[in-house]
């Protein structure tokens, strides 16, 4: 009996362990486990009109871009993070991964009349295959500083709706989450200040 206990704990802590990596002097969890679960986050919420306009105002300035009145924007983006499942993935893996998000985002931002876009952080663990891709944009520290303030996650996505809503999402996988926002309506709306 202590010997098979003394195997199972052995054999958890060694399993534990392989899900940790040291990447740039960071322990980063590659493993769909515990930690992982725990560290996705969603932030709902809604912008009084003002907020709204600020807030679009600022990601226009960010990304150089104009925005039609009208749209939801949809931002995807790419950090280092505690928890990162593709951690260990090699380039092309990588590679395909982005460019398969790009292709259902589009697709996505047709059917929620959105328009998206594709962040990555100067320390993202893929920085070198970001930058190759024609999408994606370098963030000079407004949507770190400003929407992505937690850095548990590698990816996470942000959407803000014309009526204000909006949601954050700190975790991979994520376009399951993005279909539920939009296709739902926050009951609480703020006071108009």
């Amino acid at each position: 009996m202590r010997k098979t206990l003394l195997i199972l704990t052995s054999l958890t802590i060694l399993f534990s362990c392989s899900n940790i990596l040291n990447i740039n002097g960071l322990e980063v969890n590659k493993g769909l486990n515990k930690s992982y679960r725990e560290s996705k986050e969603s932030i709902l919420g809604i912008f009084t009109n003002k907020e709204y306009e600020e807030i679009k105002s600022s990601i226009q300035k960010s990304l150089n871009t104009v925005i039609p009145d009208g749209k939801s924007i949809i931002i995807h983006y790419e950090q280092a993070g505690e928890n990162c499942l593709l951690a260990d993935a090699d380039s092309t893996s990588i590679s395909i991964v982005a460019d398969n998000g790009k292709r259902i985002s589009n697709r996505m931002s047709k059917s929620y009349n959105a328009v998206d876009f594709f962040i990555y952080t100067e320390d993202s663990f893929f920085k070198n295959i970001y930058e190759s891709k024609y999408y994606y944009q370098q963030d000079q520290g407004f949507f770190k500083s400003y929407i992505f303030t937690k850095q548990k996650n590698c990816s996470g996505f942000f959407i803000l709706k014309p009526d204000g809503e909006f949601m954050i999402y700190y975790g991979e996988d994520y376009f399951t989450e993005v279909e539920n926002f939009f296709n739902s309506k926050l009951i609480i709306k703020p006071n108009e200040k």
